[in-house]
Order: C-alpha cells, then structure tokens, then sequence
C-alpha cells in the first residue's frame, strides 16, 4: 500500500511538473489543478496536513481562475491588411515567427504572400492570430491560419470565419486549405473542416 501511495505521490509531481511547460494558460491551468488535486490527496493519505492544505489552496485558485476565463467576453476586431507585401509590420511578424507557423504548415513561405490578403484577428486590441488568404467569390483559400501559443483555442478562427460571411446576401463561403502537420490537421478538423482525398484539401462551408 505504500509503495502505492508513492507511485500516486510521484504522478502528482509529473503532472504539475508537466503543467509547467504549457504555453496555453487554460490547458495550464487545467493540468495544475489535477496536479494540486492529486498532491491533496497524497497529502491526506499520508497524514501531511500542510501538503494537503497548501495544494487544496491551489486547486481551488486554479479553479477560480478558470471560471473567471470562461466568464470573461474578449473583445475580437479584424484588421485587414490592406498591402500585405508592403507592410513592414507583417514581414516582421512572419520572419519572427516563420518558424513556428511552418511546423503547422510545412509548405508555407514568404512568397505566397504576393498575391494574398492578410488580416490580424485583434483580441483585446492585441494582434493574437495572423491569417494569409486569397478571396475569389465566394472561395477562401486560407495560407496560414496562425495563433501565438496562448490563444490556440479557436476562438480566433471562428471569428475571422463570421467576419468573412457577413455578407448582405448571406452568400455561402467554402474555405479550402492544404494539410499540414498531425497536430494542424486535428485542429482544422476540430473547426470543422472536412478533409477531400480526391483534392487533397480540408474544406470547410459556413453562411
């Protein structure tokens, strides 16, 4: 039974010690709540009341601040970049994190950016996710759909996605891109992309 106790001990102190490396707030907050709960209890089993009272502090803190996250409406503004080639500011951003965003999206370079629009999704009037994209009709084919790593959490896209159908006419728009890594692709799944073998596309349509 104690060798068990110890086990439980030491995966309590992985999963907050794994909670540390998350650059989303949220999932790090989640996982250092498991982690608070699970060191509690190891604290309880073994009669150490200051361990279980300080870790019990912790998850109800994390608690807290989770429902606080989940309360709070964030303001969202799209920011059309009206010369995507000239503007100093986006060569800036993409060089900086060009990096990154090709671990998403292998095939993505700066040349693509030519003949594309781009546009900055604001959260809190701070540039959090950057789409490269090029509009014909009611076609979007989308470059780069990038966010900083402490705003992966959709909501981003969903906005830039309503921001581009809200036509008058209510038009139908289908937004097509390529596969990129494991990790994207699960992502554009999630969005609600279907993915096409025959065109070897995701493709996604919202009115």
């Amino acid at each position: 039974m104690e060798l068990i106790i110890e086990y439980f001990g030491t995966a309590a102190s992985v999963i907050v010690a794994v909670s540390l490396t998350q650059k989303n707030i949220k999932k790090l907050r989640i996982l250092n709540g498991i982690g608070a709960v699970a060191f509690a209890l190891y604290g309880f089993m073994i009669n150490a009341w200051p361990v279980f009272g300080l870790n019990a502090l912790i998850a109800l803190i994390d608690l807290y601040y989770l429902i606080e996250m989940k309360r709070r409406k964030d303001f969202f503004k799209l920011m059309k970049i009206e010369h995507p080639a000239d503007s100093i500011y986006l060569r800036g951003f993409l060089d900086f994190y060009l990096d990154d965003i090709q671990k998403f999206m292998p095939e993505f370079s700066l040349e693509k950016m030519e003949d594309a629009s781009a546009a900055f999704v604001l959260r809190d009037m701070m540039p959090v996710s950057l789409v490269v994209y090029s509009e014909s009709g009611d076609r979007v084919e989308i470059f780069v759909d990038y966010a900083l790593p402490a705003y992966r959490d959709g909501k981003n896209s969903r906005y830039f996605f309503d921001k581009l159908t809200e036509t008058i006419d209510k038009k139908r728009k289908t937004f097509i891109t390529k596969p990129g890594s494991a990790l994207h692709n699960k992502y554009l799944r999630t969005m609600g992309f279907k993915y096409s073998e025959v065109d070897n596309l995701y493709i996604f349509s919202k009115s």
